[in-house]
Parts: C-alpha cells; sequence; structure tokens
C-alpha cells in the first residue's frame, strides 16, 4: 500500500508540516537533552519536576472553563476576542486563588504525595497556571488566525531555552528541581511572550473596536455548554492523565514517579510532534468542514495521515525500548525503557484518537465527552490500585495500558460516527499503515531479539529502520509538495 493518499491541494498538509515542524525540533531538542540531563539530575529530582508540573497542568487546563476551545467557532473575529478575554479573566482568578492555598497548605499536600522535597516549590502553582493557562487562551486565537509559523516558532523558543537553563544550572549549580522547574517556567514565558508579540503586532485593528462588557456575557452564555460540559469533561480527562504520577507516588516512591516521567516523555513523543500539530489544525479546520458538511472527508484523511506516521515508530518501541534506554540514559533508566515497552501499543491507538477528539467540541457533544473521560478515569484508577496492591508498577501500567487501547479506540470509532464515518471505513484507515514496512519490522526485531546482539547493536538496527521508513515516508510527502 502507499504511504499516503491525500489531495495535494489538502492545506491540512501544509498547516500541519508548518506547526508540526517547529514542535518536532522544540520535541528534538528535549529529547536530544535527555542523555545529558539523565547523567546530571537524579531519577528523584525528575519525580518532583512531574508531581509538580502535574498539579499545574491539572489546573490550568481548567483554569480559563474551556473557553479557549470556543475562540476558533464564531464567524466574527470579535466574538473570538472576547471569548479569550474570558479565558484569560477566570485563568488569572484560578491562578491566584490556586497560589495562596498550595502556600498554605504545602506541607500537608506534600506528605499526602509521598515527597516531602516537594514542598518549597509548591507556591510556584499560581504562576505556573497562569503561564500555561494563559498560553491556551493565546495559542488558540492564533490558531483561529492561521498563524501557524507563529507557533511553530513558540515551540522552539519554549523548547530551546527551557533545556539551555535546565542544563547550565545543572552544572553551574547543585542540581535541584528547582534548576528543571526554573527550565520549564522560562521556556513556557518565551513561548507566551511570541504569541502576544504576534497579537499585539498584528490585531490592533480588532482591539481598536473595544471590549464590550455585553458581548462578554453574551458570549459567556451562547457558549455555556464548554464550562458546564467540556469543563468537568477535561478536568477529569486531565486528572486522569495525571493519575500515574499521583498513584505511582502513592503506593512507591519518586523513583518510580521518575522513570514513568521519562518514559511517558519518550512514548508520547510522537502524539507531542504529530497528534497536537494534527490535533490543532484539525480543529480549525474541522470547524470550517463542519458548517460545510464536508467532516467526513478531513476525518479519513487524518486517521491515515496519523496511523501512516505513528505505526511503525511506536512497534519498533514495543521491541526495544529497554535498550533504547540503556543506550541513551544509562544503565539506571532501563525500567523506564521497559515502561515504554509496555505502554507502546496504547500511545499508536492515543495518537489516533486524541486529535479527533475534537469533533465533541466541533459538534458541541460535550455531554458524552464528559460520560466518556469519567468511564476512562475510572478505568485508569481502578488499573493502578490493582498494580499497588500488588506492589508491581509494571502490573500497573500494563492493566493502564490495556485499558487504554479499549477506550481509545472505541473513541475514535465513535467520533467517526459522529462525523458521519461507517466503523468499518475508520477501521480500515487505522491500517492504511504500509504493510510491508510493518510486517518486515516486526521480522527483523524478533530475529536480533533472539540473536546475541548487543543493546548497542539492536539500538543501531531500530534507529536504521525508523531512519529508513521515515526517509520514504518523506518522499512520498514531497511528491505532494511539488504536485
Amino acid at each position: 500500500m502507499s504511504f499516503l493518499k491525500f489531495r495535494s491541494s489538502n492545506s491540512l498538509i501544509n498547516d500541519t508540516f508548518k506547526l508540526g515542524l517547529g514542535t518536532t525540533i522544540s520535541q528534538a531538542m528535549i529529547v536530544l537533552s535527555a542523555p545529558v540531563l539523565s547523567r546530571i539530575y537524579p531519577v528523584e529530582i525528575f519525580g518532583i519536576l512531574q508531581l509538580l508540573t502535574t498539579i499545574i497542568l491539572t489546573l490550568s487546563i481548567v483554569s480559563g472553563l474551556r473557553y479557549e476551545f470556543a475562540i476558533l467557532l464564531p464567524s466574527e473575529h470579535r466574538d473570538g476576542l472576547h471569548l479569550m478575554i474570558l479565558h484569560l479573566f477566570f485563568s488569572l482568578i484560578v491562578a491566584l486563588i490556586s497560589g495562596v492555598l498550595f502556600y498554605i497548605f504545602r506541607e500537608p499536600v506534600s506528605a499526602l504525595l509521598n515527597a516531602p522535597q516537594l514542598s518549597p516549590y509548591l507556591w510556584l502553582t499560581g504562576f505556573g497556571i497562569i503561564l500555561f493557562g494563559g498560553y491556551n487562551a493565546v495559542n488558540f486565537w492564533n490558531t483561529r488566525r492561521n498563524r501557524y509559523k507563529l507557533l511553530a516558532q513558540g515551540r522552539i523558543a519554549y523548547g530551546g531555552l527551557m533545556v539551555l537553563i535546565q542544563i547550565l544550572f545543572g552544572l553551574l549549580f547543585y542540581p535541584s528541581p528547582l534548576g528543571l522547574i526554573l527550565g520549564l517556567f522560562v521556556g513556557k514565558i518565551s513561548e507566551d511572550c511570541i504569541h502576544l508579540f504576534g497579537i499585539i503586532q498584528n490585531d490592533k485593528n480588532i482591539f481598536k473596536k473595544g471590549i464590550s462588557g455585553r458581548n462578554l456575557v453574551a458570549q459567556m452564555k451562547k457558549y455555556k455548554k464548554f464550562p458546564k460540559f467540556s469543563l468537568w469533561a477535561s478536568l477529569i480527562n486531565t486528572f486522569s492523565w495525571q493519575v500515574p504520577t499521583l498513584f505511582l507516588a502513592l503506593f512507591f516512591n519518586t523513583t518510580i514517579v521518575g522513570f514513568y516521567m521519562m518514559g511517558d516523555r519518550v512514548i508520547r513523543m510522537p502524539i507531542n510532534v504529530i497528534g497536537r500539530a494534527i490535533a490543532q489544525v484539525f480543529f480549525q479546520k474541522g470547524a470550517e468542514a463542519h458548517r460545510e458538511g464536508k467532516i467526513d472527508l478531513i476525518f479519513l484523511q487524518t486517521v491515515k495521515m496519523l496511523s501512516q506516521i505513528g505505526f511503525v515508530p511506536l512497534l519498533v518501541l514495543t521491541f526495544v525500548g529497554k535498550e533504547l534506554f540503556i543506550v541513551l540514559l544509562g544503565q539506571k533508566w532501563a525500567e523506564a525503557g521497559v515502561y515504554v515497552q509496555i505502554m507502546a501499543p496504547w500511545a499508536f491507538i492515543l495518537l489516533l484518537a486524541s486529535p479527533l477528539s475534537n469533533i465533541i467540541n466541533i459538534s458541541e457533544k460535550q455531554e458524552k465527552g464528559l460520560l466518556f473521560n469519567v468511564f476512562i478515569l475510572a478505568s485508569r484508577i481502578a488499573a493502578l490500585i490493582i498494580g499497588g496492591v500488588a506492589d508491581s508498577p509494571r502490573l500497573a501500567l500494563a492493566i493502564f495500558s490495556f485499558s487504554g487501547v479499549l477506550c481509545y479506540g472505541w473513541l475514535l470509532l465513535w467520533t467517526g460516527e459522529v462525523a458521519q464515518v461507517p466503523w468499518q471505513k475508520t477501521l480500515r484507515a487505522v491500517f492504511s499503515s504500509d504493510i510491508k514496512w510493518s510486517l518486515s519490522t516486526i521480522v527483523v526485531l524478533t530475529i536480533f531479539k533472539f540473536l546475541p546482539v548487543s543493546v548497542w547493536g539492536m539500538s543501531f538496527v531500530s534507529a536504521l529502520i525508523v531512519l529508513l521508513y521515515f526517509f520514504f515516508l518523506w518522499k512520498r510527502i514531497s511528491v505532494i509538495f511539488k504536485s
């Protein structure tokens, strides 16, 4: 089968390429820094960063009451601007309240999470919510305005400055959680500033019309489904993403959390590089296609694109995650590589389903999205409790991964039905990845698994397979751009 079968006129590919390139460069810098950072900072310090990030991301996602999703929907830019203002206002309120509460209760919270080292840094939660919550608003506004080049520049600045600060702090000073946290915040500040500069430079005419209190209230009422349903769905969804961090800390320790953080960072790299870029573009293009009654076409094109890009790399990680981690990060990170192998099948289904879940917001079926998130949260908690009671992080993540495959597989088929795509067509699109490459990869890696090959040899063969695959994939994509 051919790699990609899209119309060359489809702007989805072009816009995804612009945004995806910036995200790829950003993620590449983060991944390339991992061998350095893993040798500077102890494993448990990564666990502290993960716990703080978990709290900040959970609250920042819901701080704007999910009005950022509505920014893309109005036909008038001025209405979208009022929705962005609403989001920023609510985010500021949540940030101030959270900062005060976490400062007051820093000791009980850190004790509950079995992480006393976290206590000195909990006061930074409010500042983090401002950075990450505010970013959600300006990010969706610039997406509405088709500024994908600007979004890409922001991602590059974020990744580059974050790893630079983290490495320099660890080398020049004593390695501590502060170095990792400071790098995270400086990177996000740079990304936010680039977004704001683009808005100030290009949207003066819209701002000149002023902000209307009456219009703010009107937009708040018009899109009330977002705080009514999407807010709780997002809170549950975000919390369910952070459940592994919290439960691994409760049942085990920050070292296990550190292993999970590094494994999660690698396993979700394809999702961060490709999935998020496509999700952002799909939301904007899908909203337009929905108004024109053509969302089924863009749905199938997106599934095929994601499947053909993600299957082979995640298949490789399933086979040689442990070996890759030993080579890149050192022997002490081998357990994180095992976690990657366990979670890779789930990551592939997630890569497909997550971007397309924006159909829930496009079609304003937020109540169904809420029910789905309640169910997946329950399944994840159950998986981690079983693993915790059995005193086995691997078992916890195995059940977590299996339940994720089932839940997100159903979500993909259901969103296809909403887009008026029969489940049979969706499944054919899922399995549109090149069969010859997939089978060849399985055979080659299975043979090498049974041969007396070193971890360096296995890693070299795996890297070669992925590079060759993307080389041929890129040749197909190049034909699309040239046609």
